[in-house]
Order: C-alpha cells, then structure tokens, then sequence
C-alpha cells in the first residue's frame, strides 16, 4: 500500500508514525521544499506542493490523506491545483480522506450533534470548511473518487495540551457560563483514519472526537490537579484583554457525537476522555 500524506502537519507525522511500514510507503507534501527531499527520522519522501509532483504521486498511490486548511474562499488547495485530473479515472485509489473541522456546524447551544445535523456555521472557518466539504464531495458523487470526510473535534496530544501549556506559562484559563467543547486525542484520529483506509466506505462523513465533551476550565482544573499546583485563575471571556479570535471560538457550543464512526467500526477510543488523555500525557 502507498499513502500519499498532503500536507505535512500535526496529524499527518502521527498518523505516518503510527503506520507499520512494512505495509506502508509514505509519501508526503511541503510548501517549504522545491526539490524531491527526504525525512530521514521517518524515512519518508516528501515533495513539493505544486501539480506535477502532486499529480504523479496520486497516480501510484492506493490511499491519500488531505490535511491543508481550505482557503477563506472555501477552495481547497489541492482541488484548486488538481481540480481537472481529479476528476479523471483513477482505478488504484481505494480511498481518500478529507480532514475537517466540527466548526461546520456551527451554534446548537450546547446541544448534541451528529453527521445529519443541520450545518449552521457563521464564522469564516467554518463556512469556508462547508463549501470545502462540498467541492470533495462533489468529486465523489460525479466522479466517483473514493472521498471520506473526517469532522475532526478540538486536536490535542504530545506537545500540544493544557499541561504543557501550564508548564509554558499559561495562567489564566478563559471561562463562559456553560460552555463545552468537544475534542480528541491525535493518536485516535490515526487510529480512526487506519481504521477508514482498511474498510473504504466512499462518500462517508465521520465525526471523530471523544466521549466526553467537557468545559475548558474542566481541563485546566484536573492539569494542575495532575501538577499539583493550584488552579488557573478564570477571565471572562468578554474580558476586553481577550481577542476576537478567541472570542468566535466561544460564540458557539455544541456537544459532538462519535456514534456514527464507532458502530461502524466497532472502534472504542483509547482515551474516551480528557482524562485519560491528560493522565497519559503526564506519564510520557
């Protein structure tokens, strides 16, 4: 099997990580090289983001993994450079995976939402990633290219958490009344996705987060519970010190269900919860 990883960021190193290569080659994209170069730690190849590179590696691989932010447009990079040959035959591909965002869907007060809910997005990001959703789609049901979209919740893991955070010097922890957020750990996103790539289901959209959508204060509590050291103090987040970006990330509250992707495919997380995550974390 040949994975074709575009985009080289976060959860693509973790899903490369975690692939056994005797099964895998992996092959991936950078915006910062010009010129076919190696990561030697992982032995992988990576190439440049333009459209020859891009469409020879799609023309061997079996498996293809789109990672990049779409544009503010909502056009996503690669169809934007590969749109036409996209759209061509391609018999070896048995699957490609689209990485999202739950920002689709927008507001529901604190409500549970599945794949068939309403999408009700106003901010720019999650707009932009609905009409990115739809040009991947699109692609699958005119010309049947094997798409699976993968709504991702808020990502933490290794070197990105609310411990390390703490450790770095954060102090204050920005609270609203009732707020959640749903999220899930990088490992099992790549365990979701490896899931996916052995059991194509074309045309599919999977919510991936975990069990237990929690409040921000909620994390930060049990990390310094875990440090032992005292709790955050708490700032409002109409505090006039916070940012408009951090504001639009708390203009909506929603609780993400996982149903969908676990029955499918019989798939427990192995950390269900901040809890275990941040536990975890801890130890490694």
């Amino acid at each position: 099997m040949h994975l074709f990883i575009i985009g080289w960021g976060y959860t693509a190193r973790h899903l490369a990580l975690s692939l056994d290569r005797s099964q895998y080659a992996v092959t991936t994209t950078s915006r910062r090289v010009d010129t076919v170069t190696m990561i030697d730690e992982l032995n992988i190849e990576c190439i440049p983001f333009t459209q020859p590179y891009l469409e020879d590696q799609l023309s061997q691989c079996t498996h293809c993994l789109i990672t990049p932010p779409c544009e503010t447009t909502g056009v996503d990079p690669t169809i934007r450079l590969l749109g036409d040959y996209l759209a061509q035959p391609h018999p070896e591909l048995q699957w490609i995976g689209y990485l999202s965002s739950t920002s689709v869907y927008g507001d529901h007060h604190g409500g549970w939402v599945s794949e068939r809910s309403p999408l009700l997005a106003k901010q720019p990001r999650g707009v932009a990633r609905i009409a990115a959703e739809q040009h991947w789609l699109t692609l699958f049901y005119h010309h049947q290219l094997p798409v699976h979209i993968f709504r991702l919740a808020g990502i933490y893991g290794p070197q990105r958490n609310a411990i390390d955070n703490i450790r770095h010097g954060k102090k204050t922890c920005i609270v609203k009344p009732k707020q959640v957020f749903s999220r899930v750990h990088v490992h099992d996103i790549a365990r979701a996705l490896y899931y996916s790539m052995k059991k194509p289901t074309p045309g599919a959209i999977y919510n991936i987060a975990d069990d237990l959508p929690s409040s921000p204060e909620s994390v930060y509590d049990l990390a310094c519970e875990l440090l032992q050291q005292p709790a955050l103090s708490h700032c409002s987040v109409d505090d006039e010190s916070v940012s408009e970006m951090t504001k639009s990330f708390y203009s909506s509250c929603r609780r993400v269900s996982n149903t969908t992707f676990k029955n499918q495919f019989d798939f427990s997380y192995q950390y269900p919860s901040y809890q275990e995550g941040l536990k975890a974390l801890l130890r490694h």
